[in-house]
């Protein structure tokens, strides 16, 4: 893997040299965000490794079926969950995504969250952001309207490999709040990072030894499950897009045998508690939704999405 020290130390040497009048004034606290849905399989492991980089965290359950709601409250003093929100109906299927993004946005700033970690229930960051408290540091030095992109990297098919899309490589995930920034009325898809967010800078964590871990291409049977179940989403929410559009849009060119680097220990043997086989079970919740949608619109309307 290619070493880009002198990437971190530029972006060490800006946040610092950066008059930090907000940081003397306001106390910090990082807050993370998580977005989930039926992730009673891999909650408790997620919530315990963003612990490690944040001082509270925000869960926002999207209408789950399954224990996961359970499961977070009997995990909230230990990892520091201040805040469990929940909606009855999906804003998936029956709203907008940027809606769950906002209320955990404000619900980030109602707990005095200055700085936040959005990432999903499959993700977390790699172990070595935690030695010497790297990342925290990092993060707190951030100003008001500043956004941290880092390398996000995808465990593929086996937790030995990993793959790198060029074209979404770096991604924002990580910024420090201007008090005054929302998400943008969306129904899929929202940047973690709000757009309107201001008076910063985007900065860039380019060495290559620090990321975001995504675990979603693990189980391959889930990959085929999600991207049909996301097809099928789209044709039901966004009937004005096309079939070749939704087709082209889901991952087409994510295929199982792509080349792939091996993985570096350091990026999980800081976490010990690790456990991939959480990663092993079936999302039955989503197949089961996709034989609704067929049932309550036929097998026909469907015609065309890949599978």
């Amino acid at each position: 893997m290619k070493k880009n020290k002198g990437a971190i130390v530029f972006l060490i040497f800006y946040v610092c040299a950066c008059v930090d009048s907000y940081a003397n004034q306001t106390p910090q606290k990082i807050v993370g965000f998580l977005q989930i849905r039926n992730e009673s399989a891999v909650i408790e492991q997620a919530v315990r490794a963003l612990s490690l980089y944040t001082d509270a965290i925000v869960v926002l359950d999207d209408a789950s079926t399954d224990n996961t709601v359970g499961i977070c409250r009997s995990i909230a003093n230990q990892y520091h969950i201040e805040s469990i929100i929940c909606n009855e109906i999906s804003a998936w299927e029956h709203g907008k995504e940027s809606d769950n993004r906002q209320k955990l946005l404000d619900a980030g700033r109602t707990i005095g969250g200055t700085h936040f970690i959005v990432i999903d229930a499959d993700e977390v960051l790699t172990a070595n952001c935690a030695h010497d408290n790297f990342l925290r540091n990092l993060i707190l030095r951030l100003n008001p309207g500043d956004s941290l992109f880092m390398n996000i990297v995808h465990c593929w098919d086996n937790l030995e490999r990993y793959r790198i899309y060029f074209n979404e490589k770096m991604k924002a995930f990580i910024f420090c709040d201007d008090g005054i920034c929302s998400y943008s009325s969306r129904f899929l898809h929202v940047d973690r990072v709000p757009f309107n967010i201001a008076g910063g800078a985007k900065l860039e964590l380019q060495d290559e030894r620090y990321g975001l871990l995504h675990f979603g291409y693990l189980n391959w049977e889930n990959v085929l499950i999600r991207q049909t179940w996301y097809r099928y989403l789209e044709r039901v929410r966004n009937s004005t897009r096309s079939i070749n559009e939704i087709n082209s849009w889901y991952c087409a060119y994510k295929d199982k045998d792509a080349t792939t680097c091996p993985v570096p220990k350091e990026w999980l043997a800081g976490y010990r508690f690790f456990d991939s086989s959480v990663f092993d079970k079936t999302e039955q919740w989503r197949s089961k939704q996709i034989a609704q949608w067929i049932e309550n619109y036929g097998l026909d309307y469907f015609d065309g999405l890949t599978i």
